[in-house]
């Protein structure tokens, strides 16, 4: 039953859909088919840690020295497991291109500690958690 998986606290990632017979209703009725708990989600590699390293507007990529704290983060957390996505790092050219790329060869585990350690490097709002395959 899915109310015995749904606790207070526990972010969950929800599947499911809305009934067609309540498509022009101001309030649909949401059902759910799965609930997951997101802690599955990353140990199953469903979610991957993506970083963005764009300095600011204009100005490149960060500092040389930051790139290198952020690299031995990754170096720490980093993970061999089969299942592990690979680390998306995102950047902008400052002209307001942006690209992204997905690493053939650094998998970071997507845990609570990682994250933190990262955020502490590169802001909150640089560090995401994002679908991994």
């Amino acid at each position: 039953m899915l109310a015995d998986r749904v606790k207070t606290d526990i972010p969950v990632l929800l599947k499911g859909s809305y009934s067609r017979r309540d498509q022009d209703v101001e309030n649909p009725t949401f059902i759910v088919e799965s609930l997951t708990p997101f802690v599955e989600l990353r140990l199953t590699g469903q979610v991957a840690v993506s970083i963005d390293v764009t300095h600011g507007i204009g100005t490149g990529v960060l500092a040389p020295e930051v790139m290198q704290d952020v690299r031995a983060v990754i170096v720490t957390h980093a993970t061999s497991h089969a299942s592990s996505p690979p680390l998306e790092v995102q950047w902008s050219d400052g002209s307001g291109a942006r690209a992204r790329l997905r690493s053939r060869s650094l998998k970071i585990a997507a845990s609570q500690a990682a994250l933190t350690d990262l955020r502490a490097l590169l802001g909150p709002e640089r560090v995401r958690l994002v679908r991994g395959s």
